[in-house]
């Protein structure tokens, strides 16, 4: 009986032992990512970005539990996006986008639309880059209005350089489909003054004097201060 019981209690002496090992080890490892959390945000306030990019994404790769994992991914992507190491910093946001989808959402979306945009290589309408920086701007459009701007004129000018060529080609009607293509869906792009010149020199130049008049009107209703009205008044005919 007595040999029974010593073995019982072995086990039992053994499983607590067990546990508070494990406990130790979870009390350890929690200690370590705190640890690196201070440490990574020490590197970020001495602007040493790249050490302190690496040091929040080990919490992400070694502490999956923790507690402020949402906190050491947003400051991984930030201290990327400072390092200038974009394509991480894209990762590492769509990373807690797709994990904790209403976790700091503005401020994700900032360091995606900022991205974005320095990894545009192709500045072309299809590059899918453009439309997600857009999607993503339409949140709060002046916060990125710079950005927003240029992306919105990379699109428009498609449109509008195949406009120039067709008019330099003398085919005037296409031309002008381009031109209403810059007008009509790219709004914002700061080459619709421009675009509406381009219609009035047109018409202007085929005798279409009321179109012409037309469009000036519009020129000087929308866009009052800018040279492309005042252009438009020294048209002839």
């Amino acid at each position: 009986m007595a040999l029974v019981f010593n073995f019982i209690f072995a086990i039992v002496i053994s499983i607590n032992s067990f546990v508070l090992a494990a406990s130790s080890q979870d009390i350890n490892k929690m200690e370590t990512a705190e640890t690196l959390l201070k440490k990574g945000k020490a590197f970020l306030a001495k602007k040493k970005y790249q050490e302190a990019a690496k040091t929040f994404a080990k919490i992400e790769e070694e502490f999956p539990d923790f507690d402020d994992l949402n906190e050491a991914i947003l400051l991984t992507a930030q201290s990327f996006l400072l390092d200038k190491s974009y394509v991480k910093a894209i990762e590492f946001a769509e990373l807690l986008k797709t994990i904790a989808p209403n976790y700091q959402v503005n401020t994700v979306n900032d360091i995606l639309v900022t991205a974005y945009y320095h990894t545009i290589n192709n500045p072309g309408r299809e590059n899918k880059n453009l439309h997600m920086i857009l999607n993503l701007s339409n949140q709060d459009k002046t916060k990125h209005s710079k950005i927003r701007q240029m992306v919105v004129d990379i699109l428009a000018y498609e449109s509008f350089d195949k406009a120039i060529c067709y008019t330099q080609q003398g085919n005037y009607f296409v031309a002008l489909m381009y031109y209403g293509e810059v007008i009509q869906k790219n709004k914002e792009s700061s080459l619709v003054p421009e675009a509406y010149f381009r219609c009035a020199e047109i018409f202007n130049f085929l005798g279409l004097t009321e179109d012409k008049n037309r469009i000036v009107k519009i020129l000087a209703l929308s866009y009052p201060e800018s040279k492309w009205y005042y252009e438009s008044t020294k048209l002839q005919g």
